[in-house]
């Protein structure tokens, strides 16, 4: 059985879909999946990084 680590930032939406989605995905194939909620905007602050609303077009 493999093993998937998903970190997900619940405040993206991209996130969201691909947690909602991933199960049915994964349907039939021999996979565990580990949830790990992370802070995107704690991290990108952490090191120094702009968001991407932060940075100019």
């Amino acid at each position: 059985m493999k093993h998937i680590i998903f970190h997900l930032d619940f405040v993206s939406p991209y996130a969201w879909l691909a947690f909602e989605r991933l199960p049915e995905v994964l349907e039939g194939f021999s996979y565990s999946v580990e949830y790990r909620p992370v802070l995107l905007g704690a991290l990108l602050k952490q090191h120094g990084n702009p968001g991407p609303a932060g940075i100019a077009p």
